[in-house]
C-alpha cells in the first residue's frame, strides 16, 4: 500500500519520465530499408520500450521489420513480419506481439537486462523491402542513472 502523493508500486522501476514518438511509415524518414533512429539517449539511463500499432504496416514487398539499439538492431526485438504489426498490437522486449499491454512487475524482472542503455540511442530497421504505410507510437519509460541523462524524440534518421 502507498500513502497519498506517493508513486503507485512499482512506477519507480519504469522511470518516471516518458518520451514518445509516433511513427507514420507513409514518410520515407521511416519506410526506407534502414535504421531508423526513434529515440536519443544521452547517458546513462533505465529504459522500458513499448511500441504500439496505431495503423496496419502494409508494404509492396516482404517487409521485416527489428527494434534495438544503434550497436544490435534486434537487441529488443528480432524480425517480425510486417503482417503481423496490425492496428492494436505491441510489442514489447523479446519480441511479444500482444493485443493487451499490461506491464508486471515480474515482467519488468525478467526484461530487467535489456532495461539498461548506456547512452546508445533507440529505432528500429526494415530489412527485405521497404514499408508504404501503417502507424506506430513508440514510448519510452525511462530514468536517468547518470547526471546529465536524458532520452529524446528523434526523428527517423539513421540509427
Amino acid at each position: 500500500m502507498h500513502s497519498f502523493g506517493a508513486a503507485p508500486p512499482g512506477i519507480e522501476l519504469l522511470g518516471m519520465r516518458q518520451s514518445k514518438v509516433s511513427i507514420d511509415f507513409a514518410l520515407a524518414a521511416w519506410n526506407t530499408i534502414a535504421s531508423h533512429e526513434v529515440f536519443t539517449v544521452t547517458g546513462l539511463v533505465r529504459a522500458l520500450m513499448v511500441y504500439n500499432v496505431t495503423a496496419d504496416l502494409t508494404s509492396a514487398g516482404a517487409a521485416t521489420i527489428s527494434f534495438g539499439d544503434e550497436t544490435n538492431t534486434i537487441r529488443f526485438a528480432g524480425l517480425q513480419a510486417y503482417t503481423n504489426l496490425t492496428a492494436a498490437y505491441f510489442i514489447l522486449p523479446g519480441g511479444t506481439v500482444t493485443l493487451g499491454c499490461r506491464v508486471e512487475a515480474d515482467y519488468r524482472q525478467t526484461y530487467n537486462a535489456d532495461m539498461f542503455l548506456k547512452g546508445l540511442d533507440i529505432g528500429f530497421a526494415v530489412s527485405v523491402a521497404a514499408l508504404t504505410g501503417g502507424t506506430m507510437d513508440a514510448y519510452c519509460f525511462w530514468s536517468p542513472i547518470s547526471d546529465g541523462a536524458t532520452v529524446v524524440a528523434a526523428a527517423g534518421g539513421p540509427l
